[in-house]
């Protein structure tokens, strides 16, 4: 495992996108994006290896490291998280790489959606099945692109001067 916490499994349209279908209720969004990618992320029991594999990357064995790799132990490693709160941590992780994901395509004039109502453990039990995804991993969000399947109305979005307030 050398991977810095974060994958992509991009869906195509076809046998797979079928068979993984009932793991996501079947959901219109789903089913009619044009790509459907799951964000996995490294869970509790990957974490350590993961951001150590980063550390490794960043400074090797540099005196910037020992500072950088302190304030993380201190915070992640120090026994004061339980699983659930690092789980928590990657899972945020994974959000953040979306949101950019989403806004970049909204910039090229991509529809989007996010889709967090999945079964997830039952997605994670089929993809270690099928070798795609490894036990250290979660499946902690998804997100289409491509046509939005618009149920009703208007796409929802939120004006700019809605949305933020410059004081």
């Amino acid at each position: 495992m050398l991977f810095l916490g974060q994958r992509l499994l991009v869906i195509n349209c076809g046998e797979m996108r079928e068979k993984l279908a009932p793991f996501f209720y079947n959901q219109l969004n789903y089913v009619n994006a044009s790509k459907f990618i799951i964000v996995l992320g490294v869970n509790h029991k990957g974490l350590k290896d993961a951001t150590t594999h980063t550390m490794d990357l960043k400074f090797g064995d540099s005196e910037n490291r020992a500072a950088y790799e302190g304030n993380i132990h201190m915070v992640l490693f120090s026994d004061n998280l339980s699983d659930e709160r690092l789980e928590s941590y990657s899972s945020q992780q994974t959000y953040i790489t979306t949101g950019v994901a989403t806004v970049v395509a909204d910039s090229l004039d991509i529809d989007t959606c996010m889709i967090g109502g999945f079964n997830a453990k039952g997605l994670g039990e089929y993809l270690i099945q099928e070798g795609l995804m490894h036990d250290y991993e979660t499946p902690f969000i998804t997100i289409t692109f491509g046509k939005s399947t618009k149920i009703s109305g208007e796409k929802l979005k939120s004006e700019l001067k809605d949305f933020a307030k410059e004081i």
